[in-house]
């Protein structure tokens, strides 16, 4: 082997070294949770709500880039009475797949999640001000890409655990509660018609007007009764 060429591999090599050194360091030393106020004060900014996140982010970097957060509540809208909240999640994005622009989510998981959802008098829900925000907002303009292939969105499954959902209708003067609710995806990604097929919803203390109620479905099933 001549020098130039042995030099080559050799400076590449310590090259590689490098970059996976500085990887691991900052995978290391990073911490999330030095930008808990940061993301709290933009939601606040962007929502007119309050979102505080009580516990701590980690993060992981290997075989899959994901976070686990807990202890997150968001408020309604210039009050602080509670909109929703969750006592954990976990997510997850492949690493390989994303650098190629797929993002391939492995799962998501949410436990003990928590909604009241209100239709007010005025037949508006407490949360159109979140759809009606998104809905102004300008359409990115697309613009070609050189070289590579087109975005993947692809989730693997989502898994909702020890769910309960308020429902005021103060039009109509009812309300609606469901306990114990567990909602279970498969596969969702726009090249999946059929993932709906695995799509389950089970509630195991759904009330209504104080009177309780049981129901069992599944959603996009065949066998669903």
């Amino acid at each position: 082997m001549n020098k130039p060429v042995k030099y080559t591999l050799v400076g590449l090599g310590l090259l590689i070294v490098l970059v996976i050194g500085a990887a691991l360091v900052f995978a290391l030393t990073f911490n999330p949770n030095r930008y808990k106020d940061e993301i709290e004060r933009l939601a606040k900014e962007q929502t007119g709500r309050t979102l505080a996140i009580k516990g701590d982010i980690k993060m992981a970097f290997w075989p899959s880039l994901g976070a686990d957060v807990s202890g997150v509540t968001l408020s309604e809208r210039a009050s602080n009475q509670q909109f929703l909240a969750f006592d954990s999640a976990h997510a997850s994005i492949k690493l390989m797949p994303l650098l190629r622009g797929q993002y391939i989510v492995d799962s998501v998981q949410l436990s003990g999640f928590k909604a009241r959802i209100v239709k007010g008098k005025d037949g508006r829900y407490n949360f159109s001000d979140l759809v009606e925000a998104d809905a102004k907002k300008p359409a990115p303009k697309q613009e070609p890409k050189k070289g590579g292939g087109a975005v993947v969105f692809d989730i693997g499954s989502i898994d909702i655990q020890r769910a309960s959902i308020a429902y005021s209708d103060l039009q109509a003067g009812q309300e609606y509660m469901l306990e114990d609710v567990r909602i279970k995806t498969g596969r969702i990604a726009s090249d999946a018609e059929a993932s709906s097929s695995s799509a389950c919803w089970r509630s195991a203390k759904p009330r209504r007007s104080r009177r309780a109620l049981r129901s069992t479905a599944a959603i996009g099933s065949p066998t669903a009764r």
